[in-house]
């Protein structure tokens, strides 16, 4: 009935962020003995967003690499037009798929209330994150916390809405 579509729903989610989060690793989900979701493995998020999303021409693609010593590496590819979620887009700290509500909470902002596809991977250093904050692991406090959201946002700001803007000026 509805429950179990919603279970599989909650499934679904749940791998096609470990899909982005391992791109490498092959997933697949069956329910009732049909496959509801397979992901091959890649050789990068883009190859696993392909594989969640479909086609990627909505998307923008952004990076950015701290040159301080404190090891930060942030990419990710976002949708600035076309669809828009009530879920937050993936979020993977040092590969693993988090719950990250300062950086949820930036992100609806700088998308005017709605959240784009797609998904946000950011690399620290292992010192300046702690997993044990809930027993599943799922969410995280960084060291900085405040810091790299404003970096992130910056990031967001300068290479994926200046695109989304220029689309709509085009």
């Amino acid at each position: 009935g509805r429950k179990g579509k919603e279970q599989v729903d909650l499934m679904e989610s749940f791998l096609h962020g470990m899909a982005i989060a391992n791109p490498s690793v092959r997933f697949m989900l069956r329910h009732n003995k049909k496959i509801v979701w397979q992901h091959s493995s890649g050789k990068d998020i883009k190859d696993s967003l392909v594989s969640v999303y479909g086609n990627l021409t909505e998307m923008v693609s952004f990076s950015h690499s701290s040159t301080d010593n404190s090891e930060t590496k942030i990419k990710g590819m976002l949708t600035t037009t076309g669809k828009s979620s009530r879920k937050p887009p993936y979020f993977i700290i040092n590969k693993r798929l988090v719950k990250f509500k300062s950086l949820a909470k930036t992100v609806k902002r700088l998308f005017e209330g709605t959240f784009p596809n797609g998904a946000i991977c950011i690399a620290l250093n292992p010192s300046s994150v702690d997993v044990n904050v809930e027993v599943d692991k799922s969410a995280v406090i960084c060291k900085g916390e405040a810091e790299l959201v404003a970096l992130i946002e910056k990031v967001i700001t300068e290479q994926v809405l200046v695109s989304k803007q220029h689309n709509l000026e085009v």
